[in-house]
């Protein structure tokens, strides 16, 4: 119970927190992207809401 709490409460500050590093540094939430293997991956714009929301980690 208690670690579902954590996590929920970590997911939640978590998305806050990018939330406002996206704000500050002017980046749309459909242009989040990732490198892997030396390739620039875009990530979805519904899994990045879900993230900003505390939703998904």
């Amino acid at each position: 119970m208690l670690k579902a709490k954590v996590k929920t409460l970590y997911c939640e500050l978590l998305g806050e927190a990018i939330k406002q590093q996206l704000l500050e540094q002017e980046i749309p939430q459909n242009e989040v992207s990732y490198y892997f293997d030396d390739d620039i991956r875009l990530i979805s714009a519904p899994a990045i809401s879900q993230i900003l929301k505390g939703k998904r980690n």
